[in-house]
């Protein structure tokens, strides 16, 4: 049987997605029965603090088997349901703790908490267009100029925002400013509404931190407020140049990856001086949206050469518009004489780089150009398996997941399982972090699995080289190995210690009487349109690696209705060729039958 916690990590993969004004509310219900209950009359202790998300884990965590200021699931489930008399949904409380998980390491600190509740109640909040947004910056230029003679310098508007000196900004500072009489903007909300202020945050932290950085304030009002900006000439005439530094230094592959790894660590320095977190994947495109200076998506290598120099050289925590130009000379006089735009990395290997990577050799390129170069050269020199090493690493990796979904398990709940942010890919650090982190993730010792073998596997199963796997490309990927390796069925080899166990034979007839209702109501279009939508080209059958989606997402049959292995049953049942395909013509008449 399964214990607590693995029936929670099933359930929160099976938890159906809430939207944010749902999630909302039940985070609001939430926060306010915890601070009821800390403060309820023989709490004394408790109530002592102001810090409700640390006191109520502290407390929460009976067990004591989590870590110091962490709080698990099972754990959070049970004390809400102590705390309030009709506590949420346990789909609610999983589409919440989702959002509070977000790296899905089954534990989460007060933080996480408030980090959550933050991020929702901003999605909640009006979005504002780009003429609501250029309104909002016309209303603040004019306050700008009026109280501080600064039309245009959005330096000194974060300045007069920024009253702790800190270098970023709250939503409350922002607010406290724009009403505060002099020398805030003074502001009345007769002239600018509460709702057209929260918009115009919710557009502004756009990476949902609670804090908005010089750096980010200073891009955004550069987009949508280029006309009140007093650079804006000489910017927009920059942001036009490509200049053409002609044939490239040479460089070994090594030596490109020696390049591209100490920028990838430089950068990471950079995000930790900055005091912000930013996840391993978004590293990149956050730098390369400040790098962009005409907001068009790409950058030339002008754009990325300077924004090295000035930002992970110089070591400053933050350059305005102003400081940038005074402070410019200083690091520019430095590259100069030492030829280095990060320590480490030349002015000819940057270029070096960036001509491998620009392989249209336009000029710009784009994050996804950037990254995805920067991921080949480093995937080059990752092993090749052959088929029989694939094969032992997927039976482990089965073995491991079986613990969380049963024996009889299946590649569709293996991928379920691995995609912790249910976007329907994964990417490698991601993979590899469920297969390493301990329960409930899988916990995969590198004695069981090496990292060549890990990395081997990934480069197998990764052919386009996107640094991304879909669940189309995983359940292919696996089929195949299956094939070739000379299992038939569509279900993997499960190591349990007896051989691998079939799925059930057939479905129950109340199980396949909705299948039929549910197929009865679908026309050819219905298909073309779902096909449409995810990319992929509509022929009349349904391929086993998408009769998943077809089910769950165009049929909507939940898994309350049909299981996992029932739907893998359903289509060996249909495909009793066993081609690998069920044709909907075929399979609509097969419908019309009583029983399967």
């Amino acid at each position: 049987s399964m214990s607590e916690e693995e029936e929670w990590k099933q359930m929160l993969a099976d938890a159906p997605a809430l939207d944010a004004h749902r999630l909302m509310s039940t985070a609001t219900e939430l926060t306010l029965s915890i601070h009821a209950w800390l403060n309820k009359p023989g709490a004394a202790e408790r109530s002592a603090s102001t810090q409700l998300w640390p006191k109520f884990i502290e407390a929460a965590n009976e067990t004591g088997t989590t870590r110091q200021g962490r709080l698990k699931f099972a754990d959070f489930k049970k004390a809400i349901g102590k705390i309030m008399r009709v506590p949420p949904s346990s789909n609610e409380l999983l589409a919440f703790w989702r959002e509070v998980d977000r790296d899905g390491t089954g534990e989460a600190l007060a933080e996480n908490f408030d980090n959550a509740v933050y991020r929702l109640q901003v999605d909640t909040w009006p979005e504002l267009d780009e003429q609501g947004i250029s309104k909002v910056i016309q209303i603040l230029n004019v306050a700008a100029e009026k109280w501080h003679r600064a039309a245009g310098n959005w330096y000194k508007v974060f300045l007069a925002c920024d009253e702790d000196g800190s270098g970023s900004m709250t939503y409350d500072e922002m607010l406290g400013v724009f009403r505060k009489g002099f020398p805030g903007l003074s502001i009345p909300p007769q002239k600018l509404p509460e709702q057209d202020l929260r918009g115009f945050w919710r557009a502004l932290d756009a990476h949902r931190s609670g804090r908005v950085e010089v750096y980010d304030f200073m891009i955004f009002m550069r987009k949508y407020g280029a006309q009140y900006s007093m650079h804006r000439s000489s910017r927009a005439r920059k942001s036009e140049v490509v200049e053409d530094f002609g044939h490239p230094a040479e460089r070994t592959d090594d030596e490109l990856r020696q390049t591209a790894q100490v920028l990838d660590e430089s950068l990471t320095a950079y995000w930790n001086r900055r005091g912000v977190h930013v996840r391993a994947q978004d590293k990149w495109q956050r730098f390369l949206d400040e790098a962009d200076l005409n907001r068009d998506g790409l950058v030339t290598f002008q754009d990325l050469e300077q924004a090295l120099i000035m930002r992970l050289k110089s070591g400053r925590k933050f350059i305005d518009d102003n400081a940038m130009f005074a402070f410019s000379g200083k690091v520019l006089a430095q590259f100069s004489a030492d030829g280095a735009v990060v320590n480490g990395v030349s002015h000819d290997d940057l270029y070096a780089l960036w001509c491998r990577i620009d392989a249209d050799q336009s000029g710009r390129v784009s994050y996804m150009e950037w990254t995805n170069g920067m991921y080949r050269l480093r995937i080059d020199t990752w092993p090749l398996l052959t088929e029989v090493q694939q094969g032992e690493v997927v039976d482990k990796i089965s073995e491991a997941a079986s613990k969380w979904i049963g024996n009889n398990t299946n590649w569709y709940k293996v991928f379920k399982l691995v995609d912790v942010d249910c976007s329907g890919s994964i990417g490698y650090d991601e993979f590899f972090r469920i297969i390493r982190r301990p329960l409930p993730c899988l916990a995969i010792s590198t004695k069981e699995i090496s990292h060549d073998e890990l990395k081997g596997l990934w480069k197998a199963m990764d052919a386009d080289l996107s640094g991304s796997i879909s669940s189309q490309e995983f359940m292919v990927f696996m089929r195949r190995l299956e094939v070739r390796r000379g299992f038939a069925q569509w279900r993997p080899q499960v190591l349990s210690g007896k051989g691998p166990k079939a799925p059930p034979a057939e479905l129950s007839p109340i199980q396949f009487e909705t299948l039929k209702e549910n197929f009865r109501k679908l026309r050819d279009e219905d298909f073309k349109k779902s096909y449409d939508a995810q990319g992929w080209h509509w022929q009349g059958s349904i391929s086993e690696w998408e009769w998943p989606h077809v089910i769950r997402e165009v049929l909507g049959i939940r898994e309350e209705q049909l299981s996992d292995d029932g739907v893998f049953t359903a289509f060996t049942t249909l495909d009793s060729e066993n081609i690998g395909e069920v044709c909907v013509e075929a399979l609509l008449s097969e419908q019309s039958k009583d029983s399967p």
